[in-house]
């Protein structure tokens, strides 16, 4: 993955400087409190209340059929209820990705985003994260009515910018293969996930799912 977004970083940096270039950024802030109540048996009583800023800032550059995104996100919490007040968190690539697109095609590599349909199929990359962000790293094909994706997430992002706290994403490491296909009111989709534990702590396990 280092590789891969170094590479993608290089290419955003040349392409900013190309002629016939469009530059779009976007920027948004999340802001929402959590208040779990008793909810842990396991845990001391004390409630849990929370405030959860997010923060991300995007870049597009679209030069005709290409086009590179970056986006940094931060999502930091004032905890309300202990002495441990503030979580600065991480810095961290929300997305990093190539893509080339006609008006059938698209390819996308890279740290993207991918919904399925409206988050009903398919939705967020790694839920340990508490839905600071949902990207999955992956090579998608989109192509008339097929889209299909290469994915692998692993349980611990390898490209963090700031304050690398080893927070973990995911169960295991997740390596996924995922296809769809839709005509008109009708789909067929078919999404096949391996897990695998590094530490063999936790055993191996692979499923499918069609529909």
């Amino acid at each position: 993955m280092k590789t891969l977004a170094t590479l993608l970083l290089l290419l955003l940096a040349v392409s900013a400087a190309a002629d016939d270039t469009t530059i779009n950024t976007n920027f948004d802030v999340r802001l929402r409190q959590e208040i779990l109540d008793g909810v842990f048996h396991f845990a001391p009583d004390t409630d849990r209340n929370w405030l959860r800023t997010r923060t991300r800032f995007g870049v597009k550059i679209e030069n005709g059929e290409h086009q590179l995104s970056a986006r940094l996100c931060n999502e930091f919490r004032i905890n309300l209820d202990t002495d441990d007040a503030f979580n600065e968190d991480e810095l961290i690539f929300d997305q990093l990705y190539y893509q080339w697109k006609n008006k059938k095609t698209a390819l996308t590599i890279g740290r993207q985003d991918i919904i399925w349909p409206g988050g009903f199929l398919m939705f967020e990359g790694h839920p340990l994260d508490g839905s600071r962000s949902i990207y999955h790293n992956a090579i998608r094909l989109q192509q008339g009515g097929l889209d299909i994706a290469m994915i692998s997430n692993p349980m611990y992002d390898d490209f963090i910018l700031y304050n690398d706290q080893n927070r973990q994403l995911t169960d295991m490491d997740e390596i996924g293969f995922a296809s769809r296909f839709t005509h008109k009111k009708h789909q067929f989709s078919l999404i096949w996930k391996d897990e695998d534990d590094m530490s063999e702590a936790i055993s191996e396990l692979s499923t499918a799912s069609c529909g």
